[in-house]
C-alpha cells in the first residue's frame, strides 16, 4: 500500500481499543497518510478474557512485580509484531503459490487491524476515510 505522505501506525492507551484513536486515524487519512490503527495484544478485539483479573488495582498493589512483568511482556509482544505489520503493508509477497493475500488478510484480522486511507478505500481490514 502506498500513501501520499507516508504511513502512521497508531496504538491506543492501556486497556483501550483501536476505535479510541479513530479521530486521529481519520484526520491522518484525510491529510494523505495511510493511517493504521491496531489493537495491542490483550486489548480490543484481542482482549484477554482475564485482562481485568491480571491488571486489577488489587493485584497491582499486592503483586506489583508480577503484574509489572505481565504488563511489560504485553508491551514487548505488541512491539515485536511491528516488523510483520510493516511487511504486510508493503504489499503482497510473490512466491511459488503467487500472491500471499490470504495469509495477510488473516494476519490483519488476528491483530485487529484498521486501515484508513483516502486513496485506498478498500485496502483491507476495516477502512476509515
Amino acid at each position: 500500500m502506498a500513501a501520499e505522505r507516508g504511513t502512521v501506525l497508531l496504538y491506543h492507551g492501556f486497556s483501550g481499543a483501536k476505535e479510541r484513536v479513530e479521530y486521529y486515524s481519520t484526520a491522518l487519512a484525510e491529510a494523505g497518510f495511510l493511517a493504521v490503527s491496531l489493537d495491542a495484544i490483550g486489548h480490543g478485539e484481542r482482549r484477554w478474557p482475564d485482562f481485568d483479573v491480571i491488571f486489577n488495582d488489587e493485584r497491582w498493589d499486592e503483586q506489583f512485580d508480577a503484574t509489572e512483568a505481565d504488563f511489560l511482556k504485553l508491551i514487548d509482544d505488541t512491539a515485536a509484531e511491528v516488523p510483520s505489520i510493516i511487511d504486510d503493508l508493503r504489499g503482497p509477497r510473490l512466491g511459488p503459490a503467487g500472491p500471499d493475500r490470504h495469509r495477510r488478510s488473516f494476519a490483519r484480522r488476528q491483530r485487529g487491524l484498521r486501515v484508513g486511507s483516502r486513496r485506498h478505500p478498500r485496502a483491507g481490514g476495516r477502512i476509515r476515510q
